[in-house]
C-alpha cells in the first residue's frame, strides 16, 4: 500500500503484522513486531539498519543496443 500521509501507513502495516502474528504458529519469534520504534529503541538502546540502493534497471535487447549507441557516439 502506498500512501502519502505516514500514519495511514504504519496503521495499516501494524493491521498486517497483528494479521500475520495471529496467524503463525509461534508468534513470540516475532513478538518483536508489536512494539514501536521508541519502544524497541529504549529496550535495546538503540536501533542498527542497514539501506540498500534500489537496484538500476540495465536496457535490455533492442535498448540496450540504442543505448550502447548513444554513449558511443558521445
Amino acid at each position: 500500500m502506498h500512501s502519502h500521509s505516514k500514519d495511514l501507513y504504519d496503521r495499516h502495516m501494524a493491521e498486517l503484522v497483528k494479521a500475520y502474528l495471529a496467524e503463525h504458529p509461534n508468534p513470540e519469534v516475532f513478538g518483536f513486531l508489536e512494539s514501536g520504534y521508541r519502544e524497541l529503541w529504549d529496550r535495546h538502546n538503540g536501533i542498527v539498519g542497514v539501506v540498500v540502493p534500489r537496484p538500476k534497471l540495465l536496457p535490455v535487447g533492442r535498448a540496450a543496443a540504442r543505448a550502447a549507441a548513444r554513449s558511443h557516439r558521445e
